[in-house]
């Protein structure tokens, strides 16, 4: 986690360099943004972060009551594009005003000084208040933001941003902020530390199966049930889909009693090999985050993350 920075030197030369590259103070639209195409692949490539931050927010009756109350959260990618905006509808009815949207650009190049820009440029948590921006659009907002680490490789993944609009108080958005920067910092790092696990139990048929379908594009492990029947199989970690819950078997199939529920956008751990049962449907053996409940799902109510 890195220290607030709200340092007047760092947000002067910001202003100067916006200053010299000619971007637009006065602008009432904005204007840059990514193709649909491109923000539909850039959101699959960072699906693990935005399943977790859904995660997060969905389940958190504080962070909803937070939305109630004017706050709004963004997750830019790595390269200042936003690929998440969560807001109540009044505030989403404004933004759409504004053309400010999901594919929508927080680089200093197409928008200015603003807390996103500074965090790319410094590496660090950001507040800025209104009159901090360079450009007058968000002349009313308060915002903070932070880089999102990924530890395990030593770089920094996404920027999350949590502001809110005419209330000229930035007091309580760090806390906010970090503590939902740990939660996703923490679970990138739990998933990277189950990739060795994950090898270790594949043989060396097997990783060359894996190593050979990922070069093509393809994250499916081909692995052998029976001697004659050869299964996809996904291992790695997966969210579940079913809006009213998913239903948790003791084995992998419907006859078999049902010993616990997972609720919508739980995130599991796969912890072995899928098997079909008579109708052809896949059934994985799972596991939740906190090991509280294992057991086996349909497959057709789980998406794997980062698939």
């Amino acid at each position: 986690m890195s220290n607030i920075l709200t340092i007047k030197k760092e947000i002067a030369e910001s202003h100067g360099e916006s200053l010299l590259i000619n971007v637009n103070p006065n602008k009432k639209f904005f204007n840059k943004a990514i193709s649909v195409e491109k923000l539909i692949n850039i959101k699959k490539e960072n699906s693990f972060l935005l399943s977790l931050l859904n995660n997060l927010i969905d389940k958190s009756l504080r962070y909803k009551c937070l939305l109630l109350e004017g706050y709004f959260f963004i997750l830019c990618d790595k390269n200042g594009y936003i690929i998440k905006l969560i807001c109540d509808d009044k505030l989403n009815n404004f933004f759409n005003t504004l053309h400010f949207a999901e594919g929508s650009s927080l680089k200093l190049e197409d928008c200015g000084t603003n807390a996103i820009s500074m965090a790319m440029k410094y590496k660090n948590q950001i507040e800025l208040c209104g009159k901090d921006h360079y450009c007058k659009l968000f002349k009313d907002w308060y915002c903070t933001a932070i880089p999102i680490i990924d530890y395990y490789c030593g770089e920094v993944v996404a920027y999350l941003d949590v502001s809110r609009i005419n209330v000229p108080s930035i007091k309580d958005q760090s806390a906010i902020l970090k503590n939902i920067a740990i939660y996703i910092e923490e679970y990138l790092s739990y998933r990277n530390k189950n990739l060795p696990i994950i090898s270790s139990k594949l043989d060396d048929v097997d990783k060359l199966i894996l190593s050979s379908l990922v070069r093509n594009g393809v994250r499916k492990l081909v692995t052998k049930i029976k001697d004659d029947i050869v299964k996809p199989m996904q291992f790695g970690m997966a969210i579940v889909t079913a809006p009213s819950g998913l239903n948790v078997r003791t084995g992998p199939g419907t006859n078999y009693p049902i010993i616990g529920a997972y609720p919508y956008h739980t995130i599991l751990n796969i912890t072995g090999f899928a098997r079909e049962d008579s109708k052809g449907t896949l059934w994985y053996p799972v596991e939740d985050l906190d090991k509280t409940l294992s057991g086996w799902v349909d497959g057709d109510y789980i998406q794997m993350i980062g698939d």
